[in-house]
């Protein structure tokens, strides 16, 4: 695993500690970082999530519904994630990286069929630390049937003074995403 993807899992991985430990009533656990175990090293196709059609009528190229996303930094897998888009403008996306991994977010549309979206959460270091947060922008342009879209995001992450963290960086690449109708 690169550099940038341990810095990302370990972020992440953290933040959805943080979000398990605040639901759970009972006493729990778990360190920040790595998830065990690896991920595979080939992309996990989900044929049967997207192949029934119930749901699409009308959709056209609304970004509202679930969704299968994957992520790629210079043209590798970053991350795959389900990600969920309300009518509303909110957004709650859960990603493989690690055990109950999840962020939230705001979007607005800023043209047919293009989507502004902005997440935020905490950074937390291997101990359970608060140490800062970070900020998710993508851009995204869903299909005209409305049955995929791709995209480009970048994350940035800041100390607890909001300054820019120079360990954990930048990271910026393209995403794709297949509805899931099932």
């Amino acid at each position: 695993m690169n550099a940038q993807k341990r810095r990302f899992v370990m972020w992440f991985g953290c933040l959805a500690m943080a979000a398990v430990l605040v639901a759970l009533p009972v006493q729990a656990n778990a360190a920040c970082g790595e998830p065990n175990g690896s991920k595979p090293a080939t992309s996990r196709k989900l044929p049967s999530l997207s192949s029934k059609g119930v749901g699409l009528g009308n959709r056209n190229n609304s970004i509202v519904g679930l969704w299968h996303v994957t992520y790629l930094i210079d043209g590798r897998e970053f991350f795959q994630s389900f990600e969920q888009w309300h009518g509303d403008g909110n957004e709650i996306e859960v990603a493989d990286i690690g055990p109950g991994v999840l962020c939230q977010g705001t979007w607005t549309q800023s043209a047919p069929g293009i989507v502004q979206l902005f997440h935020v959460g905490w950074n937390f270091d291997l101990s359970g630390s608060l140490i800062g947060f970070f900020t998710e922008t993508q851009t995204n342009t869903v299909s005209g049937d409305g049955k995929s879209y791709r995209g480009n995001f970048d994350l940035k992450n800041f100390d607890l003074e909001g300054n820019p963290d120079p360990n954990l960086g930048e990271q910026t690449g393209t995403l794709s995403a297949a509805r899931i109708t099932g």
